[in-house]
């Protein structure tokens, strides 16, 4: 379904299968937008990644996805996929100035001395 979506869309998609973490850094870096498809999941760490590596990212409805990223870019289905994907296409440059607030949010949230503290905390409590 999505290799024929991204040929009507005129859009290059990258299908790669298990990847080790460099090459997986190096694809996020370089994509335009990361579309996360998965029906259930617990909180996505390719979220974090992207938005360490400033990629936007759309999704479905997942775990706690709508506490970093607007209903605007999550998606039900393939017709909603599809409209968000033209969307962000044609409107990149400003898609990347909504998105400087998101990265630089999920960037203090997910960094490694925040969730050190917030672990610390965790076993304090116990």
């Amino acid at each position: 379904h999505l290799e024929n979506l991204a040929k009507r869309l005129n859009i290059d998609v990258t299908f790669t299968g298990f990847l080790d973490v460099t090459s997986t850094r190096e694809i996020i870096k370089s994509s335009h937008l990361f579309v996360m498809t998965s029906k259930r999941e617990g909180f996505p760490y390719t979220f974090v990644e992207s938005m360490h590596l400033n990629t936007p990212f759309i999704s479905t409805d997942i775990s706690d996805i709508k506490k970093f990223i607007s209903q605007k870019f999550i998606f039900q289905d393939e017709v909603e996929l599809k409209k968000k994907i033209v969307f962000i296409k044609n409107n990149y440059n400003t898609i990347l100035k909504e998105f400087d607030e998101i990265f630089k949010i999920t960037k203090k949230e997910f960094s490694l001395e925040n969730m050190v503290r917030r672990t610390i905390e965790v076993y304090e409590k116990l």
